[in-house]
């Protein structure tokens, strides 16, 4: 070749080509010095050249690993291509001025005809495994995650082997299909996003498959773009819907059973009991690690596929949605209580679980309030026996006489609390050392038509249940708003729950109220769940440093939190009291277990420059009892009932 005869030149476009990039372009490239980089890339140069002439297939070889450092450098295949024609430009324009042999200029273009579909290739062997990890990194737990079949195919395609699937028979299809599935994308209102994505990767799939048995690498290598782009935007919904599957609520189940109820759908719920108790004794993890035993089994017994969905329902239950009416529910259910005792028998309590079977009916005509209503009166009418499975037809329950009831004491106590027709009462925390009372508790009390007070523990159970929570906290708080010169003078702690921080419109007059109460000059704090603090630490910090007022802690070891968690939210916002839980106080004279709890607790509130409160101070021994442990602060009917003031 004659080629050969002017290899010396190569240094000399290599400088004057890397001399025309910017600065920032060669340091990218990682050329430090241009004269000696072409100096030492020239053996590599010519050894390209050498194999060009001699073994073709080893010049496809060094091209692709070429291109695969290329991408391994970060640079675009359009910023590489392009080079090459700037290139092939300056060279045939040199050798034309330069009077070289015209036979240089058919030799160089033969030579570099190759070059880009060749480097592209290389681009397209080294990306597809770099994408695929970002992809299993990306899903996370679903790292055998339906998404990942794609990447796989592709890899069969480079490797020459037939593509193993098309659309209907992909298995992400029939993922995508299942009910647990269905019923999160539904609540996210990605369904159809997420089809079109499939259909999209599937349809760029083909593309690429016949580019690259035509060896147009090039074009592949442009639909492969096009493609990761589709299959990081389905990892991305699928890992939206895997999260969303974690939180699905009764409501969001039930909404997706009226929009399909072309046939007969059952609703399977069960309900693990002593679960808060095993929260305050084990810590949280402990009860995620029922609901996940109770998930497994449960899949096991009724699958999970198009026509089975097992989801954890977030008011506390696991349920089973399925199409299936041959299955043996009650069969089902006795199976798993007999499993679920056997794997929880060590606890120190006795674990059971309750539940019930709800049927929809086909075409079911319902409003979702009155559908959910019947759901909760299902669900308190299953404790009361919760060795068998209560087994209900929505046809035959609207007609129930009990029901009936029980929507008519949920329609009035809603209204009640969105009314405010709610009293408040007032219970002083007393100073152990101070032997005064330092500051207040809000509290609200309901009353029956004949004005009489209701006890709490026949309605607030029911308040909670009922999802009524974050009325109440705002039913409160106007009364405090409307009444604020009778609570002048007293430092007061109004209570907010959990549920309270996830319902904007709720929080946003929160505020609104907040920032009256201290433009008035009402002294006074947020009382908040150790439980609240963890499950909505975000929007707790941005609501407190927002408001400006002190915080105490309630409920605190419950078994929510963990050291470092709480220290963070020390840190961040005034907490200024704990209250240690009731439950661990009331037994502080017969428990050494719970007195060892009180005084870990009060020992690490103090280390924290916290104060302490010990609820349920019912009697003098336990008073004594706080006092030997320097707990700060009691309250209790020992000291003072709540009294209402307004």
């Amino acid at each position: 070749m004659v080629l050969n005869n002017y290899v010396h030149l190569f240094e000399f476009f290599c400088k004057d080509y890397l001399n025309s990039l910017p600065t920032n372009v060669r340091e990218k490239l990682g050329v430090e010095d241009v004269e000696t980089f072409c100096s030492e890339v020239r053996p590599g140069f010519t050894r390209l050249l050498s194999t060009y002439q001699n073994d073709k297939e080893s010049f496809e070889k060094l091209v692709t690993e070429l291109g695969k450092n290329l991408y391994r450098s970060n640079l675009s295949v359009a910023f590489v291509i392009d080079a090459i024609n700037e290139i092939i430009f300056k060279v045939v324009n040199f050798i034309n001025t330069e009077h070289l042999p015209r036979e240089l200029i058919g030799e160089f273009l033969s030579f570099l005809k190759d070059f880009p579909n060749l480097i592209a290739l290389g681009y397209i062997e080294e990306s597809l495994p770099e994408k695929k990890k970002l992809a299993v990194l990306k899903l996370n737990d679903e790292k055998d995650g339906k998404v990942l079949t794609h990447y796989s195919t592709l890899k069969g395609i480079v490797e020459g082997k037939e593509v193993p699937y098309g659309e209907e028979e992909c298995p992400f299809k029939k993922f995508f299909k299942t009910l647990s599935f269905q019923i999160a994308c539904q609540k996210l209102n990605l369904c159809g996003e997420i089809k079109k994505a499939h259909r999209s990767i599937h349809l760029y799939i083909e593309l690429f498959k016949n580019c690259f048995i035509k060896r147009k690498f090039l074009t592949g290598y442009i639909v492969l773009v096009t493609l990761y782009f589709f299959l990081e935007k389905l990892a991305e919904l699928v890992s939206s819907v895997n999260a969303t599957k974690k939180n699905i609520s009764l409501e969001d189940i039930v909404s997706f059973l009226i929009e399909n109820s072309e046939e007969e759908i059952a609703l399977l719920v069960v309900d693990p009991s002593e679960v808060a108790f095993i929260n305050k004794v084990f810590g949280y993890s402990a009860g995620d690690t029922i609901f996940k035993f109770l998930e497994e089994e449960l899949s096991e017994l009724v699958g999970k596929d198009e026509k089975h969905g097992v989801v954890k329902c977030s008011y506390g239950a696991v349920c089973a949605v399925s199409t299936e009416d041959k299955l043996r529910y009650e069969i089902i259910f006795q199976d798993l209580k007999k499993k679920f005792k056997e794997r929880f028998k060590s606890y120190p309590v006795e674990m059971d679980i309750s539940g019930f079977l709800i049927k929809f009916p086909p075409q079911l005509k319902a409003e979702k309030k009155e559908i959910l209503n019947a759901i909760r009166f299902v669900i308190r009418e299953s404790k009361k026996d919760p060795s068998k499975l209560l087994v209900v037809d929505l046809k035959e329950l609207s007609s129930s006489q009990k029901l009936k009831i029980f929507r008519n004491i949920n329609e009035e106590l809603t209204e009640k609390l969105f009314y405010g027709n709610i009293k408040l009462a007032l219970q002083g925390i007393y100073d152990l050392k101070r032997e005064r009372i330092s500051h207040y508790e809000v509290l609200f009390r309901l009353t029956d038509e004949k004005g009489r007070i209701i006890p709490a523990y026949e309605f607030i159970d029911m308040i909670y249940e009922l999802r009524l929570i974050h009325l109440l906290d705002l039913a409160v708080l106007r009364k405090v708003l409307e009444n604020v010169d009778t609570f002048k003078g007293k430092n007061l702690f109004i209570n907010l729950s959990p549920r309270t921080f996830k319902v904007p419109s709720v929080l946003s007059e929160i505020k609104e109220i907040t920032k009256e109460l201290k433009r008035r000059g009402l002294n006074f704090g947020f009382e908040i769940t150790e439980q609240a603090a963890v499950e909505d630490y975000d929007v707790l910090v941005e609501f407190i440093s927002e408001m400006d007022v002190p915080v105490s802690i309630d409920d605190f070891g419950t078994g929510y939190s963990s050291f470092s968690q709480f220290v963070n939210l020390v840190e961040a916002v005034p907490i200024k009291f704990l209250k240690i839980d009731g439950s661990y106080v009331k037994k502080i004279t017969s428990s050494h277990q719970a007195e060892n709890i009180v005084k870990t607790v009060n020992s690490m509130a103090h280390s924290l420059n916290l104060k302490t409160i010990g609820e349920f101070a019912e009697n003098e021994a336990i008073v004594g009892k706080l006092r030997e442990l320097s707990v700060d602060y009691a309250q209790g009917y020992f000291f003072s009932k709540p009294e209402i003031v307004v």
